[in-house]
């Protein structure tokens, strides 16, 4: 998933060796645009995160709730965009028409948490939302959903 875009300029002052990387490809190679000027292309993080759900048979078969839900729930705000960002691994993304190019695996960027934490926020006010529906209510939600499918 793209988590931010960045303008060239920016993107080649926070990681010079990666974008770099991600031209020197794209200038060895066949394609029409290997002579465009970067500052054209479509920069940004590409995010990859690490689903953590291995389950017991307890927890699949039986009435115990699930282990992972039992530690999200235990954790702060803070500990949980820890916990996104440590599974986490980003790459820098450059596109340009059909053409793009990766670079390998870089340290996370402030971005990682950042939209770690406006997902989280998002997420409790959506589900304070729902808590506070009647039942008429979320099933009137539930079809306008399903009707959108």
């Amino acid at each position: 998933m793209i988590i931010a875009t960045l303008t060239y300029e920016e993107m080649h002052r926070r990681h010079p060796a990666e974008v770099a990387e991600i031209l020197t490809k794209l200038r060895k190679g066949k394609s029409k645009v290997r002579e465009e000027d970067p500052a054209t292309f479509t920069w940004a993080y590409h995010a990859c995160l690490e689903i953590k759900s291995a389950m017991t048979l307890a927890e699949i078969f039986g009435d115990e709730p699930d282990r992972r839900q039992r530690e999200l729930d235990a954790m702060s705000l803070d500990e949980k965009v820890a916990d996104i960002a440590s599974r986490t691994t980003v790459s820098i993304l450059a596109k340009i028409g059909r053409w793009w190019g990766a670079s390998s695996v870089i340290p996370n960027p402030p971005e990682v948490e950042i939209n770690a934490r406006e997902g989280l926020v998002t997420q409790a006010v959506e589900q304070a939302r729902v808590d506070t529906m009647t039942p008429e209510e979320r099933s009137q939600e539930v079809s306008r959903l399903l009707a959108m499918l």
